[in-house]
């Protein structure tokens, strides 16, 4: 159900359609359109509505006379772009969860990655209490954890604090989701932090770091600075490919393999004897001794007047 908003914030519910543009060249909202820190509440409202990311715009719900069905799936989107302009740190709460999960997942996943690696130190904390309360989970929160260790990109200053938040999410590998422990692992891997090798050690050793996600240990070890690559063969620093990869991996060789010609078809030379015969034994004897007769034909199954009659039906019209 969609809720119903008043101006201004239920402009962005006829905006033009969101474009696919990163941080900081979003649209700016705040002085278009005259937000301020009292339109937070609705604007987080709008921002969890995503009913409106749902709806078929070809056969919309019953909506407000302000709401444009071609671009409303869009506003959620607006919405939580505006909070970030007005710097609300509410854009964190646990409806976040929700975004990374709906039909919104991929805008979502894009735009938090950028918001926290832009805002810098105050949504360090907000952010760290969301991935840890959901470490458990599966796949919601990888934007998340990746926003955090890229904010020292923009904020060099709080390198150190991200590390320290890294490593303390990741002291509880042993029940934290796998491709969760592997975004922590790349996180610390991409900061340098060579005061993690013991416990990314331990959690490798515990098989809770996907390795294909993140890296072998030995390709951790040259990535932290420890070790170089002379040390170790190229053996040890692939990745070991997951079961399900190496399946889907065999299904696409397979159909590849379907539409290329054979050496026959391509007219390479090829010697017959190198094959195997798959003939029956005495099938050339039995095929000089025995001719079979062509069969009679049958009225009415390929017989000459069944092949001359024309079906009278006729193609049923599209409704």
């Amino acid at each position: 159900m969609v809720h119903d908003y008043s101006p201004p914030v239920a402009h962005l519910l006829s905006y033009d359609a969101v474009k696919p543009v990163r941080l900081p060249d979003w649209p700016d909202y705040v002085s278009e359109f005259g937000l301020t820190a009292e339109h937070v509440p609705a604007l987080l409202e709008l921002m969890k509505d995503t009913a409106l990311a749902e709806f078929d715009p070809d056969h919309p719900p019953a909506l407000p006379d302000y709401v444009d069905p071609e671009t409303a799936w869009c506003a959620p989107i607006h919405a939580w772009r505006s909070l970030y302009q007005l710097r609300s740190l509410a854009i964190f709460e646990d409806h976040a969860l929700d975004l990374l999960q709906s039909e919104l997942d991929e805008w979502a996943g894009e735009d938090f990655i950028d918001m926290i690696k832009h805002w810098g130190p105050p949504v360090i904390e907000p952010v760290t209490q969301l991935i840890e309360a959901n470490l458990a989970t599966e796949n919601r929160i990888l934007p998340l954890i990746e926003g955090l260790y890229e904010l020292p990109q923009q904020f060099p200053e709080a390198r150190d604090r991200i590390v320290a938040v890294l490593l303390r999410l990741l002291e509880t590998y042993a029940t934290n989701e796998i491709d969760n422990n592997s975004f922590l692992a790349i996180g610390l891997l991409e900061l340098k932090a060579t005061e993690s090798a013991d416990l990314l050690e331990q959690a490798y050793e515990a098989g809770q770091i996907d390795e294909f996600i993140a890296a072998t240990w030995p390709a951790a070890q040259i990535e932290l600075g420890l070790k170089s690559e002379s040390d170790f063969t190229a053996e040890e620093l692939t990745p070991a490919v997951p079961p399900d990869i190496q399946r889907m991996r065999e299904m696409i060789d397979a159909f590849q393999r379907r539409d290329k010609p054979n050496a026959f078809e391509t007219g390479l030379p090829v010697d017959p004897s190198a094959f195997p015969d798959s003939r029956p034994p005495d099938f050339d004897a039995l095929l000089a001794g025995k001719k079979s007769a062509a069969p009679k034909a049958k009225q009415g199954f390929g017989g000459p007047s069944a092949t001359h009659k024309k079906s009278k039906k006729g193609k049923k019209k599209k409704r």
